[in-house]
């Protein structure tokens, strides 16, 4: 079932990408129970593993802690999920596996002094249904995930994320152009994830007045694409924007133009049962 969830209305974008979304038949819930997205991607279809560290049975997650985005059109098409990390050490956190509920290790950790402190919001478990493909739906997710985590109390100082079994060509384009992080350098060579070979490791950074840059930017060009849907054209659009100059005095925001935001959900007018730490302005019905 459904109950209401509200959100703050700091970010008015979500506004305008929710008619953006629903125009083009999605809806959006939020939802704050991870055992219900572990069961869930078992039927991803593509999905191979699952990811290891939003599995329930590896990490004690709770609706304080943890939501996923599942995006539905007659079937569940896309999903994204968030993780607070607290202000534990990231460092510690990669090279002893407990960022995935455990592991062979230890890692040796490169670049250590690209880690990121404070706190920390864990991103990923991407996943598009290969049919909703090539719309400019992984533009969409993880913007729309971030704006809900900045909402919460946990005050990330940084959205951190990783990629593994591309080349770094691949995970560059993905991580950087479609999901529109900050950057992305290389942790360690040999990395142990289930069911896949020793390989390297990439970690994902996203600082947040990056983040807060990056919502803001994509408000305005969202507002551009009016009475229009989400397709090739959608991502035309989004590729149309990289050329175009950044404002004086604010600096350019990731590389494929990743400035687009998105965010849908349905609206209710009753109080919510429990916010899960988000703000009290905005109605949004989640699943349960």
């Amino acid at each position: 079932m459904n109950y209401a969830l509200n959100l703050d209305s700091q970010f008015d974008f979500v506004e305008t990408a929710t008619q953006l979304l629903e125009r083009s038949g999605y809806e959006l819930r939020i939802n704050p129970f991870m055992s219900q997205w572990a069961t869930a991607s078992k039927n991803f279809v593509g999905k191979k593993v699952l990811n290891p560290e939003f599995d329930p049975n590896l990490i004690e997650f709770s609706p304080a802690n943890s939501f996923w985005l599942e995006l539905i059109r007659g079937e569940t098409v896309a999903s994204f999920a968030m993780r607070d990390l607290g202000a534990e050490s990231l460092h510690d956190l990669i090279s002893n596996y407990s960022l995935w509920g455990g592991g062979p290790g230890p890692i040796q950790v490169e670049n250590q002094d690209l880690l990121p402190r404070g706190n920390l919001t864990l991103e990923g478990a991407c996943w598009i249904h290969p049919a909703h493909r090539g719309l400019g739906l992984p533009w969409l997710l993880p913007r729309i995930a971030r704006s809900l985590a900045l909402q919460r109390d946990w005050a990330p100082a940084a959205f951190v994320g990783y990629i593994v079994n591309r080349p770094l060509s691949d995970g560059k384009q993905l991580a950087l152009e479609k999901y529109g992080c900050e950057r992305l350098f290389k942790i360690t060579d040999t990395f142990v994830y289930p069911f896949l070979p020793v390989q390297p490791l990439y970690l994902t950074v996203s600082e947040h007045d990056y983040v807060i840059d990056q919502l803001s930017i994509s408000t305005r060009r969202l507002r551009q694409y009016t009475d229009q849907k989400v397709g090739r054209d959608f991502v035309a659009f989004i590729r149309e924007g990289q050329n175009e100059p950044a404002e004086a005095g604010r600096r350019a925001v990731g590389g494929m133009f990743d400035t687009l935001v998105g965010g849908t959900a349905k609206k209710g007018g009753r109080r919510p049962i429990d916010d899960h730490g988000f703000a009290k302005q905005r109605l949004v019905k989640i699943a349960r």
